[in-house]
């Protein structure tokens, strides 16, 4: 059967009236089971329909019989009422009886305890091969051995999806910087900031960084800042959070894994200051570079600046590019262009002794800048 929500700005935080279809098997109204829910819109059966009522107060009486899976339904609903709370702009949509932003199920166990993540991506991995009936290569036997190894080392995530099929589950905080003219704060590349001569690899993409436990999105993008991009911080104003998911067959592991993604759109407010690379021209032509070509790529970064950090014993390279010139660069045929443009940079001199250890590149007296936590940073 078929069944329309509505919600009305008399009754809910919506600025005109607004209606949808309830999508079969859907949940409505879960929040109840977490917390204590007032309705916010209107559910009608637009044909004849069956719906399963379940109570709340049945439901925690019957998780009472059941130790280990009623400490795992508690925090389950801990990081879903956390997730009701703060679920408001410019971060996310407010709740409504349908959807709570953020709530997916993996979503909610990538922010469990490693205990509860190990019981989780075990027993899926065991439902998965007990239900597989292909032969599989020695192969695919190796990969799941080693997802399975690293589910209880508490380095991945394996939970049964909607099919009841074993999903690994990656989330991601992502920075979707821009300023006034349209063009993205963008990663260009990385490097090993231990050795002065090391390779400057392209690596293009916007800022991002893994969801640690018990991490909302707020404050994965903070420890960013704190760690990878403390130059940016007090300078961008959040203007929405967009949650992306794709899915793609792992090959490593054999099995398929969803990216989730938390985009986070925001406007550059404040200028700011940042260690600055140089083209080094000479050693293009010591090498049979093409210069035409590197200026060239010069000109494409827009204002010419190519920014570098230090994190974790990797050296990042940022710039803000047009979209279209970050579409393609992250092509197969932008790629030879950005190596070559990235081959002409020389880091800063002040982020390496004579030893060729590190040395912050911080002013502490420089309020644009703060200390970074080497312990709290995650490599993506």
């Amino acid at each position: 059967g078929k069944c329309n929500y509505s919600q009305e700005p008399e009754t809910s935080a919506v600025v005109e009236a607004s209606a949808t279809e309830v999508e079969q098997f859907a949940w409505m109204c879960e929040s109840a089971l977490w917390s204590e829910w007032t309705h916010v819109g209107t559910a009608e059966a637009a044909t004849p329909l069956q719906m399963l009522a379940l109570s709340a107060e049945s439901f925690w009486e019957a998780l009472h019989s059941h130790i280990v899976i009623n400490a795992m339904a508690l925090e389950y609903g801990q990081s879903y009422h956390k997730r009701i709370v703060v679920a408001k702009p410019p971060h996310a949509c407010f709740p409504t009886d349908l959807e709570v932003p953020f709530t997916d199920h993996g979503d909610l166990v990538c922010s469990m305890t490693k205990d509860f993540q190990e019981r989780i991506g075990v027993l899926a991995l065991n439902c998965m091969e007990q239900k597989s009936t292909k032969a599989r290569t020695q192969s695919a036997m190796k990969g799941l051995a080693k997802l399975r190894k690293e589910v209880i080392d508490g380095r991945s995530v394996v939970v049964l999806n909607g099919s009841g099929e074993a999903e690994r589950v990656v989330s991601v905080v992502v920075l979707s910087l821009t300023r006034s003219d349209g063009c993205a704060f963008v990663q260009l590349g990385k490097c090993d900031a231990g050795t002065a001569d090391s390779e400057n690899v392209p690596d293009c993409q916007l800022p991002a960084i893994k969801r640690q436990r018990s991490e909302m999105t707020s404050d994965a993008l903070q420890r960013l800042l704190s760690t990878k991009l403390p130059f940016l911080e007090d300078n961008f104003e959040i203007d929405n959070v967009e949650n992306l998911v794709e899915t793609k067959e792992s090959k490593e592991f054999g099995v398929r894994t969803r990216y989730m993604r938390k985009v986070c759109h925001a406007r550059l407010t404040g200028d700011f200051e940042a260690p600055e690379c140089q083209v080094f021209m000479e050693a293009l032509e010591s090498d049979g570079g093409d210069i035409d070509m590197t200026q060239k790529m010069q000109r494409r970064i827009r204002g010419g600046v190519v920014y570098y950090l230090e994190a974790e014993g990797k050296g990042f390279f940022y710039a803000w590019l047009h979209p279209m010139d970050l579409a393609r660069l992250r092509t197969l045929a932008g790629e030879p262009d950005l190596k070559l443009w990235l081959s002409s940079l020389q880091r800063p001199l002040n982020l390496v002794d004579q030893e060729g250890k590190e040395e912050s590149c911080l002013d502490s007296h420089d309020p644009h800048f703060t200390d970074f936590d080497e312990s709290a940073l995650i490599s993506i």
